[in-house]
């Protein structure tokens, strides 16, 4: 008999690949945030009666005269990478545009970035990767709904 059937080697093979999967793995991964439309509010007073809540937590606009601007607020960590978007859902070809708003804490210093389509159908708008400052925003403006139903905000999300 030789004193021990414990395989240690095998044990010890084992343990250095463990080791090395651990140091090529990241060292973060990103963290998905996301919030529903129903989660914006209408930017003026003279747009509370364009605004539609479905019961999906989209936010839409039922006018069918004028646009409706939302402002869809962002609980990020400061000074993190952070990848921007807003997922919508459009029946026609008009403009749907938005902006990020990132502000520092007096809200009058930061950054702006525009981004719009055309597209028919359900998608995001994005911005790639700016980092996140104290108060950060989406501003979008939802065309009206021009007979073919009506376009929506589903919500934003974003990663850090």
């Amino acid at each position: 008999m030789d004193g021990s059937s414990f395989p240690i080697k095998s044990i010890l093979v084992a343990t250095a690949a463990l080791g090395i999967a651990s140091v090529a793995t990241p060292v973060r991964a990103l963290d998905t945030y996301g919030l529903a439309g129903s989660a914006c509010a209408a930017v003026q007073q003279s747009n509370f009666s364009k605004w539609s809540v479905p019961p999906n937590g989209a936010v839409s606009n039922k006018s069918t005269t004028a646009t409706l601007i939302v402002n869809c607020p962002m609980a990020t960590k400061y000074g993190y990478s952070t990848f921007w978007y807003v997922g919508y859902k459009k029946v026609d070809s008009q403009v749907l545009s938005c902006t990020l708003h990132r502000r520092y804490i007096d809200y009058l210093s930061g950054t702006t970035n525009t981004t719009s389509t055309t597209f028919v159908g359900s998608s995001y708008l994005s911005i790639g990767y700016y980092n996140s400052d104290w108060l950060n925003s989406w501003q979008c403006t939802i065309p009206r709904n021009s007979g073919n139903g009506q376009n929506n905000v589903n919500g934003v999300g974003w990663y850090q």
